[in-house]
């Protein structure tokens, strides 16, 4: 299994979903600032990314990896939140899906009590490339778990499940802002930290970009800080 151990921004929009630029302008962006891996994650569902066009977009981003090759990193993902995929599990394109490099999953945090991990677990077996949870409040989440373990459960969830975990540089939650500027730094982020580090969770960062005039470098960088702190000793994944 691959590892984050290098400086990456594995969290892009483009043109081919809500975003301003072209994928080939997030990569250059990527290597003028020395990004080392770079990944273009847009929307899938019916109103961006569909079964129709995703093979187009993902043999466009392959082009662009190969262009690429002797500079960067690039990974060819796509962002799908859980409400979508919960409607529509029986009816995606698995073949396709399983041959992107990722795809981050949007909205667990927001999925009502009702709807049980184990079934979620399932969803997501049908899933076979990497996948990670974009810009998750895991202590939101976990408060809808506290008869059940609260944050202890959801991390155990995360870590069986094989998910990577993304810090995520643009999102306005507590616990990335606290992760981004070490004196709002709390004990429920510590905790959430230190739960990761201890069951080896995967790592991520991701600037959510949707516009390169939105683009922040130092939270970037800060982010992959911490980032390549947890993820010491894990194994080598997208470098």
């Amino acid at each position: 299994m691959p590892d984050f151990n290098c400086f990456m921004d594995l969290h892009n929009h483009t043109i081919w979903s809500d975003g301003a630029d072209t994928p080939e302008e997030i990569i250059m962006n990527a290597i003028e600032h020395q990004v080392e891996a770079v990944g273009v994650s847009d929307h899938f569902d019916n109103y961006s990314l569909g079964n129709d066009n995703l093979k187009i977009y993902m043999n466009h981003i392959n082009v662009l990896k190969s262009e690429h090759i002797n500079s960067i990193k690039v990974f060819t993902g796509i962002e799908i939140s859980f409400v979508y995929l919960l409607k529509n599990y029986s009816t995606l394109p698995y073949k396709l899906l399983n041959q992107l490099d990722f795809i981050l999953i949007e909205h667990l945090d927001y999925i009502p009590q009702s709807v049980k991990l184990e079934y979620v677990a399932e969803i997501l077996k049908l899933i076979k490339c990497s996948k990670g949870l974009a810009h998750t409040d895991l202590l939101k989440w976990a408060d809808n778990y506290k008869d059940k373990g609260g944050l202890d459960y959801v991390l155990d969830f995360i870590e069986q499940s094989n998910l990577f975990w993304e810090i995520n540089t643009d999102s306005a939650y507590d616990i990335f802002l606290n992760i981004l500027n070490p004196r709002r730094m709390d004990e429920n982020t510590e905790a959430v930290l230190q739960g990761i580090a201890k069951r080896k969770i995967h790592v991520s960062v991701g600037s959510d970009t949707h516009s390169l005039v939105q683009y922040n470098y130092e939270r970037l960088k800060t982010a992959n800080e911490v980032a390549k702190k947890l993820n010491v000793g894990i194994g080598n994944r997208w470098c």
